[in-house]
């Protein structure tokens, strides 16, 4: 902020928060779904508002991963000023290219691109 300060600049300070979404049995699956579509892929998972974890109760668990895989899969990516897009390019090639790190390396490990991968984690018991 005070570097911004001495030249005048807009700024947007973000704390490097995560931002978890707890799912209780009585919640409402569609709204929960819908919110971690919205803000889980809102500017590339690019900022702190992004939903990083979703953490469920084994009561709605299973409904809420099928969810959440479908509502992923309903996407679009494409050209951000496209009202239709729902998820937009990275900010930068440095910033594609750790993503595309991620993929390679999770792929190295042996994961295959399911929607339910093996060895994924289940519920857990509270």
């Amino acid at each position: 902020m005070r570097n911004a300060a001495d030249t005048l600049k807009r700024v947007h300070l973000e704390l490097g928060g995560k931002a978890p979404v707890v799912v209780f049995d009585d919640a409402d699956l569609e709204a929960v779904i819908a919110g971690v579509k919205a803000f889980g892929y809102y500017n590339a998972g690019q900022t702190a508002r992004r939903r990083v974890g979703v953490l469920a109760r084994p009561g709605v668990y299973g409904d809420l991963v099928d969810g959440l895989a479908e509502a992923a899969g309903s996407l679009v990516v494409g050209d951000p000023a496209d009202e239709a897009t729902g998820a937009r390019p990275v900010v930068s090639s440095d910033q594609r290219d750790r993503v595309a790190g991620f993929v390679e390396r999770a792929a190295a490990a042996g994961a295959t691109g399911q929607r339910r991968p093996v060895g994924r984690p289940g519920p857990a018991s509270y």
